[in-house]
């Protein structure tokens, strides 16, 4: 599979903001866009003070000015600045919160105190010690590791092992381990000894976390039109100790001043049908997608397939097949998460529903968010999770125009 990123200046309704694409084989697969003037706050790391209790979580000003909301369930192994004989919250308590949501709409920016820091490979985290593991790992994989981090339960922090870690070598491994608890142990030790409102760690922006998930011989090539983007993407290449290295050739700077970089990659075409909500298939039906507050509403119509009319149970499941094929893409494009729900054509069989269900399986393998297939309910509504990795592109949207 070969794999490029575009970093682009592109104007959102009269406003220029920074468009991140990612291609898999010629075809996008994940579209970001970033406000230029405002810096991310998701992944970043504050030492909050909790302003108000509420009966399920609490707010907390995270950096001095703007408030998040802390869940209780995310409460689990809180770190306070000053040592506490319970670990009850309480209004004008001081503790190290992390910004795992962004903020959207009438919602702040959601907080937690289970502590992360990502690499390549894997993530330290904090509230547990040992290893957690990537349900796509194999078995193989997982011995191999365990081997090569067996002094793992003497670092300040546990790591969850990414998928990627089953290309890493053990000198890879060993340093990315070492680099993060020791991250990871500054924060702990360090960051309740500061004033209230501080960053204690500034997670990489979309373009840096896309390229941690690159494996070398996948890239072909990394384009930016922004010289700032450029430099940090170059810097941070420069000083991984690692095959990350090897992307340096890779990456270039797009100076064109006759034809823009977005204008060259028919950006504005991508976003258009990226937040249509209506997508033709090659057979003439159609799905239907909306995104509601509770959750996404996905619908297949047979519209203008010819031979819909009189088919049989099989012909509707090719189409759903056809449909289940663009909805796995269209998911992961729009960064759909949550619920969603999809009404598939009626194919009225068990055994073509459970065939379809692989179906889907095997799309969504690719998906680097988890994805679940739940069941096809009685009214033959398929139902699917998946994990909320960023906003989705409407919601991204919506933020970019209010910013």
């Amino acid at each position: 599979m070969k794999k490029k990123l575009i970093i682009a200046k592109m104007p959102v309704n009269g406003k220029e903001h920074i468009a991140t694409v990612l291609y898999e084989n010629g075809k996008a697969v994940e579209l970001y866009f970033s406000d230029v003037e405002k810096e991310q706050v998701l992944g970043n790391i504050y030492l909050g003070h909790v302003t108000k209790a509420a009966q399920s979580g609490f707010f907390v000003n995270y950096d001095g000015v703007h408030e998040g909301f802390l869940p209780v369930r995310k409460t689990k192994g809180a770190i306070f600045k000053t040592v506490k004989n319970d670990p009850v919250i309480k209004p004008g308590d001081e503790l190290l919160v992390m910004a795992d949501t962004e903020a959207v709409k009438s919602k702040l920016t959601g907080l937690t105190c289970e502590l992360s820091i990502s690499g390549k490979n894997l993530v330290a985290c904090s509230g547990f010690a040992g290893l957690k593991f990537s349900a796509k790992l194999g078995g193989g994989d997982k011995d191999r590791i365990k081997e090569i981090l067996s002094d793992v339960k003497k670092s300040v922090s546990g790591f969850i092992v990414r998928t990627s870690s089953s290309e890493a070598s053990k000198d890879e491994l060993i340093s990315e381990a070492k680099s993060l608890s020791e991250k990871m142990g500054n924060i702990l030790r360090y960051g309740i000894s500061r004033p209230y409102g501080t960053c204690l760690y500034k997670a990489g922006e979309i373009w840096i976390e896309k390229i941690k998930s690159m494996r070398p011989y996948e890239v072909e090539k990394i384009v930016t039109d922004i010289p700032d983007i450029y430099e940090e993407i170059k810097k941070y290449l420069d000083e991984e100790q690692s095959t990350e290295t090897a992307l340096a050739g890779s990456l270039c700077l797009y100076d064109d001043k006759m034809v823009s970089l977005y204008r060259l990659n028919s950006l504005s075409a991508l976003l258009d049908s990226a937040t249509c909500e209506k997508v033709w298939l090659r057979s003439g039906a159609s799905v239907v997608i909306q995104q509601t507050e509770a959750f996404v509403c996905i619908d297949v119509n047979s519209s203008k397939a010819s031979s819909v009319k009189k088919a049989a149970a099989e012909e509707f499941f090719k189409i759903n097949c056809e449909a289940a094929e663009e909805i796995a893409k269209q998911i992961r494009l729009r960064q759909l998460s949550g619920i969603i729900l999809i009404d598939f054509i009626n194919m009225g069989s068990k055994e073509l529903e459970e065939r379809l269900i692989s179906e889907f399986s095997a799309f969504v393998k690719s998906d680097p968010a988890k994805v679940n297939i739940i069941d096809i309910t009685p009214l033959g509504i398929m139902e699917v999770t998946r994990r909320k990795k960023s906003r989705s592109l409407n919601e991204q949207i919506f933020c970019l125009t209010k910013a």
